[in-house]
């Protein structure tokens, strides 16, 4: 009885123990098992796609422990020696205990627990490992109860011998735990930056580590040893990469102003006027910037953070950005886009000044938001060193001679091609006598040091200046980027009567688009004197010009509410209502309506009346007296 109970103490501790470890114990095959004990290595308890636990060996135990104790209860006492019994129910108690322990002790040797029970965390020494990269693949399939074979480290941390469960948190742990720093050098366009990782965020991939240590637990049931017998042990590194933040935009936004190159617009550099239009412009630039590619550079990084290495360098991929104004579409739009001639009938001696005017601003070029002005490009026009010569002049409201006389047809000529290219009216002042050569208002008259003529390029493209004189005509040609906004100009004046002596001319500036008007710009207002000798001029009826090839001619358009057809009486035409009382001063306000039109043929070319001087007139007539300039200034 005494060993029939010591065994079944024994039964009973063993079957405890069972059913302690029964969840965690599987099925490992006798194949497997040797192999694993010829290799003095512990057998690997999985099934990959999940945890089996089989039941056939616990049946078997239980058939066993039961057939033993039906034979010990159906034992005679008298089969056992009395006064031995205490001592065999003592044997039979020990030798249960070591059963149980031996049976304990095997498992924890062949599931491999035994190696965190004597290495302190569960944490195993790391030799003899060779380092692998981890795979970019999913746990799918695999149970968080699934052990990891034995000899796996990650980031120097023992995963071995681990649940999938346990080892993802003692890898969560420590990330948590660690501050991961580098220093990476991007580099692009021969031009470097340094990214650090202060202030950046992390993403690790631990189920990559995961997954690909389940992979190597599977196709290494056998676990491959060293040469001396060894199990061969091996090291991942957890896969990081950047997580978006702003810190990480500030850093690549900077790297960009360091590392971008930026395109560089084609323009012209040498201007040529007189020659073929294919030879006119010689041009540079238009090539490509260079940007870094965002995207690509954090993959880049990765790539170095996969590793987790501290220090490396990155080649950024860069993306071209083409220039706006390449040398293609500078070379097809760098085009004529305004033209304008007069006739001159005046001396030798005033065209000579006209021509030498056109000439020295001949090849201005003019960039955008830049003033041009014809006093600078011709200099001091009162020096015959500037190979200007004597002609007739206008000075306190009479013909006499004067260096440079004349010239006021060319900044004339130029400033009705501007207004035709659209270019800005900064500075303009209008004769004292309205010019034969353009209708009112359309005038421009030069004094050096006092009037001159400016003109802005409002546009983001450069423009050119061509102008010259040919015999007696003189041309003005724009050349530059034409303006897609509007099809083109009409100008556009009309007069009217400000006193018996003076009459004043409103000037408009017209864009048509689609044939239909879009815009009016009023330009600069001028009044001009009545004397015995000059009649109002013919104002502009709506002229559509400038255009280079495209033939001048009257467009209709709306008239301005204020344009009463006035016609000074006493000169030319008669006027055959009564002439209003004179003002004491010129005053701006156009008077009562008149009921008769000017003419709409040609201006005439000549003066109706001869100056009263032994030189033949000039055309340009000085500046009216509501204008800035002095009684002893001339204009040319």
């Amino acid at each position: 009885m005494n060993n029939k109970n010591g065994f079944n103490d024994n039964q009973q501790n063993n079957n405890e123990n069972v059913n302690v470890n029964r969840e965690e114990i599987i099925n490992i095959s006798e194949e497997t098992a040797a192999a694993n004990i010829q290799n003095e290595e512990q057998p690997i308890p999985n099934d990959y796609d999940d945890f089996i636990t089989t039941e056939e060996d616990f049946d078997e135990a239980d058939e066993m422990f039961a057939d033993q104790e039906n034979y010990i209860q159906n034992m005679d006492d008298s089969e056992m020696p009395k006064e031995s019994a205490k001592k065999n129910i003592l044997i039979a108690a020990i030798s249960g205990v070591c059963v149980v322990l031996v049976a304990v002790f095997c498992f924890l040797f062949f599931s491999g627990t035994m190696d965190s029970l004597f290495v302190s965390g569960g944490n195993e020494v790391m030799t003899n490992a060779i380092s692998a990269e981890v795979e970019d693949i999913k746990l799918n399939g695999v149970s968080d109860n699934y052990v990891l074979a034995s000899g796996i480290f990650v980031n120097g941390e023992s995963i071995g011998n681990m649940k999938v469960s346990d080892a993802r948190k003692k890898l969560e742990n420590y990330v948590k735990g660690n501050d991961f720093k580098f220093t990476y050098t991007i580099k692009a366009n021969d031009k470097t930056y340094t990214l650090k990782s202060e202030g950046l965020e992390f993403e690790a991939n631990i189920e990559g580590v995961l997954a690909t240590a389940a992979k190597y637990t599977e196709e290494n049931k056998v676990l491959p040893t060293d040469k001396s017998g060894n199990t061969q042990q091996i090291e991942y590194v957890i896969p990081l990469s950047l997580k978006k933040n702003n810190n990480l935009t500030a850093q690549l936004d900077n790297a960009a102003k360091v590392l971008n190159t930026e395109p560089v617009d084609a323009k012209v550099t040498g201007f040529n006027p007189g020659a073929d239009n294919e030879e006119k412009f010689t041009f540079d630039g238009g090539t490509d910037g260079q940007e870094i590619d965002y995207d690509e550079v954090i993959k880049s990084v990765n790539e170095l953070l996969w590793t987790q290495q501290e220090k490396g360098e990155v080649l950024a991929k860069t993306n071209a950005v083409e220039p706006k104004i390449t040398k293609e579409k500078a070379t097809e739009n760098m085009v004529p886009i305004s033209t304008f001639t007069t006739t001159s009938t005046n001396t030798a001696n005033a065209n000579h000044n006209m021509a030498t005017a056109l000439a020295a601003c001949n090849g201005s070029i003019i960039e955008p938001g830049e003033i041009w002005s014809f006093n600078d490009s011709t200099g001091n026009s009162n020096l015959e060193s500037n190979g200007y010569v004597p002609a007739t002049v206008i000075a306190n409201g009479e013909y006499t001679s004067g260096v440079g006389g004349g010239l006021c047809q060319a900044s004339s000529t130029i400033y009705n091609a501007a207004l035709y290219a659209n270019l800005g009216i900064v500075e303009r002042y209008n004769h004292y006598w309205a010019s034969p050569y353009v209708y009112t208002g359309f005038d421009a008259t030069i004094d050096w040091g006092n009037l001159d003529l400016k003109l802005q390029n409002n546009t983001e493209y450069s423009m050119y200046l061509e102008c010259y004189m040919e015999g007696t005509t003189l041309t003005a040609t724009f050349y530059g980027w034409k303006d897609p906004s509007f099809d083109g100009i009409v100008t556009y004046s009309y007069n009217y009567e400000i006193s018996g002596s003076y009459y004043g001319t409103e000037a408009f500036r017209i864009y048509i688009k689609d044939g239909k008007e879009i815009d009016r710009e009023t330009l600069p207002s001028s009044s001009y004197k009545l004397d015995g000798s000059h009649s109002v001029w013919y104002a502009d009826p709506g002229t559509l010009g400038g255009q280079p090839g495209v033939q001048e001619g009257t467009y209709p358009i709306s008239k301005d509410p204020n344009d009463t057809g006035y016609w000074a009486a006493g000169y030319d035409e008669p006027d055959p209502t009564p002439e209003p009382e004179p003002e004491p001063e010129p005053e701006p306000e156009p008077t009562t309506q008149k009921p008769t039109e000017p003419p709409t043929t040609e201006p005439p070319t000549t003066e109706p009346t001869e100056p009263p001087t032994t030189e033949p007139p000039a055309t340009e007539p000085t500046e009216p007296p509501s204008s800035s300039e002095s009684s002893s200034s001339q204009a040319q």
